[in-house]
């Protein structure tokens, strides 16, 4: 089965944080800002109190202005690797990808495929019980305002890679963790972040419409918007431009 769908990658506007740098002193700093501009030299002064916080290793900056894109790096896109971030690194970035969701999701809801208020289990197998507490459902609505009392991860989640804790983690999966799950509150009473719930909303969003998330996220907003390198999947030949994620940090760097 193909991995529930989570992250996204995109290539401008996202600070890459991942573990300490050694030498924090301005001048070290590498960076393709010249300095030239008012408008540099603000960027500059914002940007390298960033990059002197511990655990931030690179960055790559896009400013549009006066219908011009200027760009900024900063740092390196790897530890180590000396290379610095521009405007074609691709970066993760991780739970902004639940924005993109929720944008299908509204976007179902128009198309008239689902409703708010549909119980979740409408659009899941017959084989998962009835997620409910007391008699009150989780629907699409709970599950998309994080107060269904689904919680922040899955039980059955087993770390592989801390570097893509979700590389492994399939529809059987899932669907596995729901069998065995009971809610513990009602649903709608109380706010609490739930990455598995908004996994799910992607998943329900794959089965109403019967294709892929990518090629959703791809026909419905990265085309029209010209996002040409905003993919949930790394394209052929593109992993070079890939920043990768360290999180030896914490495991909530990676999954939050």
């Amino acid at each position: 089965m193909k991995p529930v769908a989570i992250l996204l990658f995109t290539f401008i506007f996202f600070a890459h944080s991942l573990y300490a740098q050694n030498d924090n002193s301005h001048d070290s700093i590498p960076t393709s800002n010249r300095l030239a501009t008012a408008l540099d030299k603000k960027v500059d002064a914002i940007a390298r109190q960033y990059m002197t916080r511990i655990g931030t290793v690179g960055m790559s900056i896009g400013i549009l202005m006066d219908g011009k894109t200027i760009f900024y790096g900063y740092g390196e896109a790897e530890r180590g690797n000396r290379q610095l971030p521009d405007e074609h690194t691709i970066f993760g970035i991780g739970s902004i990808t639940k924005t993109f969701t929720a944008t299908l999701l509204a976007s179902a809801v128009l198309d008239g495929k689902l409703n708010l208020d549909d119980p979740v289990n409408k659009y899941l197998p017959d084989s998962i019980p009835t997620l409910e507490y007391q008699g009150v459902l989780v629907t699409i609505r709970t599950m998309a305002n994080h107060s269904s009392g689904i919680p922040r991860l899955p039980s059955n989640l087993l770390i592989k890679d801390t570097s893509n804790p979700y590389k492994d983690y399939d529809d059987d999966d899932l669907f596995s963790f729901y069998k065995n799950f009971k809610l513990e509150r009602k649903p709608g009473d109380k706010y609490e972040y739930s990455n598995v719930g908004f996994a799910t909303l992607g998943v329900i969003l794959e089965r109403i419409y019967k294709r892929s998330y990518e090629s959703l996220i791809v026909e419905r907003i990265c085309a029209p918007l010209g996002m040409d390198d905003t993919r949930q999947f790394i394209k052929n030949g593109d992993s070079m431009r890939f920043a990768p994620l360290n999180c030896r940090r914490s495991f909530e760097v990676c999954i939050s």
